[in-house]
């Protein structure tokens, strides 16, 4: 299954349609799981994973350590 990995940045606006629709997704059962890895001092309307430092190649390996799925697909 793939984990997908979103690292974001000031992105609040936009991010909660594309968990949405990849949501639908997981529901069904084509993704393992979706990701959204923000960096710190940030606050968005849907669950994330927080980052000790504001970096995207951070954040994405971040969230890779963090991911369950086969196989990674970092969306950015």
């Amino acid at each position: 299954m793939i984990s997908v990995i979103i690292p974001v940045y000031g992105e609040q606006d936009r991010v909660s349609s594309m968990v949405e629709r990849l949501g639908a997704l997981t529901e069904q059962h084509l993704l393992r799981e979706a990701l959204v890895v923000q960096g710190p001092g940030e606050t968005y309307p849907v669950p994330t994973l927080t980052c000790p430092v504001r970096n995207r190649a951070v954040q994405m390996n971040h969230g890779a350590g963090l991911a369950r799925g086969e196989i990674l697909l970092f969306l950015h």
